[in-house]
């Protein structure tokens, strides 16, 4: 046994707290405050403050690991819940334009998640039905610049996936989901591609004289 003198518990223990605060400094994180900023971020959200709740969720996710369901819980809200919160108060606002800006961004961020795909789908459905007041002819301009929309983003999404346009009709049909809304109104006319690009008319199964036609160059030889 040393004859040495020991050292003071008081002493370990500051070391150990000069420790644990250093590594909150490094990683960035500190579980007490992410909850604590949850917390008031929801309170916010509830009161329908959402810059505010916006500003403390990032604190959240600023003071958590990414791996952790807090800091998951966090990007939720940010990326779906006060968007659609927000595309709500667009909606009363009657701004219809900027509520299909907010929801195509959502749905580029949720094309790979099914269910909220479907919502977001659905609160794009309704607006185009709410619009059916205000004239035959402007309503169709506003159902072919969102199935125009729709079509190009799925095709997109394709390219970026398999590095070309679909070749065939069946992987078209797959890409496009033709029984999702909105484009479950409509068939495809015509399509050819060679992969770089392509000729796509799709055609309303109710109307069939309505035809919308897309092209992409760098296609037919």
């Amino acid at each position: 046994m040393s004859s040495g003198p020991g050292i003071p518990g008081i002493v370990i223990g500051t070391v150990l707290g000069a420790c644990l605060a250093m590594q909150v400094v490094a990683d960035g994180t500190n579980m007490q405050q992410a909850h604590k900023a949850m917390e008031i971020a929801r309170s916010y959200k509830g009161q329908g403050d959402l810059k505010k709740a916006e500003y403390m969720f990032q604190l959240v996710m600023k003071n958590s690991p990414p791996d952790s369901n807090i800091h998951r819980e966090a990007e939720d809200e940010l990326e779906y819940y006060v968007p659609l919160m927000r595309v709500q108060r667009l909606l009363w606002d009657g701004n219809a334009e900027a509520v299909e800006q907010e929801l195509f961004a959502l749905q580029q961020t949720f094309e790979d998640q099914p269910v909220r795909l479907q919502e977001i789908n659905r609160i794009l459905n309704g607006l185009r039905s709410s619009s059916t007041d205000d004239g035959g002819r402007r309503d169709n301009e506003v159902d072919e610049k969102l199935i125009m929309r729709e079509a190009t983003l799925k095709l997109d999404t394709y390219f970026r996936q398999h590095n070309r346009y679909p070749t065939s009709r069946t992987a078209l049909t797959e890409a496009l989901n033709l029984e999702a809304a909105p484009l479950d109104a409509f068939e495809i006319g015509r399509y050819s591609s060679r992969g770089t690009g392509y000729l796509l008319i799709l055609r309303n199964k109710d109307d069939k004289s309505q035809t919308i036609t897309m092209e992409k160059t760098g296609l037919l030889q």
